[in-house]
Order: C-alpha cells, then structure tokens, then sequence
C-alpha cells in the first residue's frame, strides 16, 4: 500500500468504535457500520489537525466478557442489558467486530 509519509509528532484522534456506531444508527434510524460513517467527517478529523485517527475496540469481542458485563445489570436495577457490551480488551479474534461491518467495512473506512 502507498501510505504517505508518517509526520515526525502526529496529532492522534481515538474513537470510541462502539460509540460511533450507536451514534450512526441513533442519526439513521437503523442498523449502521463503519461503512456508513460519512467521509465528510472523516476529512473533518484533517482538517480540525488530527494526522492518525484511531479506532479503539474495533476487534472481534466475544461471549465471555458479554457474560460477565451482563453481571453488572444484575447488580443495578437502573440498567438493561442493551446499556451493556463486552470490554473491548476482552479480545476473540484479531479482526473488526462484525456489529462494526467486519473487516470490509474498516477498509471503506480508511
């Protein structure tokens, strides 16, 4: 791939993948992926200065850390187990979490 060049002190903007998602879907009114998000705010990060923009907890996540998160609606009776998800640390696999359109839908992002 013919990546430019990396700027010697790049400014970094995280995202929050799950966030973003949920954000897309509550805008559209329906199911969203990476693959939705618009490229207008994709150029918005270089202009507002930022080099690299990463996506934290993009990757695969599975039943066990579910399970355990679940534990805290249990323990709260003012959460639903909608409010809850997986720790994005509790890695399965080492590609992009299929409720983030899979691995095709990071490729449209970049």
């Amino acid at each position: 791939a013919n990546l430019p060049p990396l700027v010697k002190n790049p400014n970094l903007l995280q995202l929050n993948t799950r966030v973003i998602v949920k954000e897309l879907q509550l805008r559209k009114g329906k199911q969203a992926t990476l693959d939705d998000f618009p490229e207008s705010e994709i150029d918005s990060f270089a202009e507002a200065g930022f080099d690299i923009v990463q996506l934290g907890g993009v990757w695969q996540t599975g039943m066990f850390g579910l399970q355990r998160s679940l534990k805290i609606v249990e323990a709260d009776p003012e959460l639903t187990e909608d409010m809850v998800c997986s720790s994005p640390y509790a890695i399965v696999e080492y590609k992009v979490h299929d409720d983030f359109g899979g691995d095709a839908a990071l490729k449209s992002f970049r």
